[in-house]
Formats: structure tokens, C-alpha cells, sequence
């Protein structure tokens, strides 16, 4: 689930995250649900959008190691 809040507060108060491209692309990670990322890896994929895709991933494996394994 997205906060939308929080992703709001991001995009209207860049200074607070340090102005950092790094930590702002991290925030808005951490603000939406796994299955909405794996929603826009998908369509990032299809629309060949290359520079989105590797944080899309490391985002996904550093959630999976989050989880202990079955």
C-alpha cells in the first residue's frame, strides 16, 4: 500500500531528505507495497525504462532477505 503522505511529503520537501537522489529514490521505495513494485519492474521492463529497473531489483532482493526462508 502506498503512503501517500509520506510520498506527497517527499516530493513537495526534497530538503528534508537531504536532497540526495539516493535517498529520495529510496523513500519512494519504501513507501509503496511490494506488489506495486513488482507492477512498475514490470512495466518499467516493457517501456525499457533502464535506469529505474536496478533500484526496482535491489529493492525487491533487499525485501526477500527480510523474510526468512520457508
Amino acid at each position: 500500500m502506498v503512503n501517500w503522505a509520506r510520498l506527497l511529503d517527499i516530493v513537495n520537501n526534497p530538503e528534508k531528505y537531504e536532497n540526495d537522489p539516493e535517498v529520495l529514490i529510496q523513500q519512494v521505495l519504501d513507501s509503496l507495497s511490494s506488489v506495486l513494485i513488482l507492477e512498475i519492474l514490470s512495466k518499467s521492463k516493457l517501456e525499457k525504462q533502464d535506469k529505474l529497473i536496478p533500484y526496482l531489483v535491489k529493492e525487491i532482493e533487499r525485501r526477500r532477505l527480510n523474510y526468512p526462508p520457508f
